[in-house]
């Protein structure tokens, strides 16, 4: 059993909510389902090559019609749908509220990474209990914030059905070891030390951002940053398989305005 976190991909069409009452439901989004009768008017951002899934931002999950006839049924113990439609053409989609929020993450191997006041900020290493996931879908974890995490059973069921939009990254194996990460963590460790003894010349921010509008890829460290065909900025952060994983980035992240870039070798 693995386990997924889930992305828009970045060919997906892009949505905005029309009007305050959108970003305030987005922030209630907490775990539990919401009291909503009104039909949430959004409007088309920029089109894309999938429209199954649409990309809103802030960790949200859109569904299609589509999406929905297909996943619906599978899912609708987990999550609440709530009814959109696009101001445009009035197309219908829904909003998805994970309200499976679960006590899922093994802590006795686990590493976590947290705040001054103690609190999970994140993790250095992450296990998941298999019992408490192998008969679920989409769920939460009281430490995952926005993130919506995926088993098999529902990324398999989107790839079968040629639904196209998201991306799954892989954050966890039931079957893999301690001694099958430290290698893995090994490579990783090397794979990074290459990018470093292969840099050319630095770039700050500003300069970095001149050189992906001109078309270039930069570097930084683990960090990767280009521009797509519509212009926007994609961000991508090297996984412990020596990956890149891309994402659409109407938010960098604070951290990325303070390093040194090079070109892409």
């Amino acid at each position: 059993m693995k386990v997924w976190r889930v992305l828009s991909d970045n060919n997906t069409m892009g949505v905005y909510g029309v009007g305050d009452r959108v970003f305030d439901i987005f922030t209630d989004f907490v775990g539990e389902p919401m009291n909503i009768t009104d039909v949430i008017k959004l409007a088309i951002e920029e089109k894309g090559k999938f429209y199954d899934f649409p990309y809103m931002g802030g960790g949200s999950l859109v569904f299609s019609e589509k999406s929905f006839e297909v996943l619906g049924k599978m899912i609708a113990e987990e999550v609440q749908f709530i009814d959109a439609e696009i101001v445009q053409d009035k197309c219908k989609l829904s909003l998805i509220n994970v309200f499976n929020v679960m006590d899922a993450i093994d802590y006795d191997r686990s590493i976590p990474e947290r705040r001054l006041s103690g609190r999970v900020k994140g993790f250095k290493k992450l296990n998941f209990k298999l019992e408490a996931i192998n008969s679920r879908n989409l769920f939460k974890t009281p430490e995952s914030g926005i993130r919506i995490y995926a088993t098999d059973n529902f990324r398999d069921a989107v790839l079968a059905s040629k639904l196209g939009g998201l991306e799954f990254v892989e954050v966890w194996d039931s079957e893999r070891n301690d001694e099958m990460e430290i290698e893995d963590q090994r490579r990783y460790e090397v794979y990074l030390e290459e990018i470093e003894k292969n840099k050319g010349i630095e770039y700050n921010w500003e300069e970095a951002v001149e050189l992906i509008n001109r078309g270039k890829v930069v570097i930084s460290g683990p960090w990767k940053m280009k521009v797509d065909e519509n212009e926007v900025i994609q961000i991508a952060r090297l996984s412990v398989d020596c990956n890149y994983n891309w994402n659409n980035s109407t938010i960098i992240p604070p951290v990325l305005l303070t390093l040194k870039w090079h070109v892409k070798g």
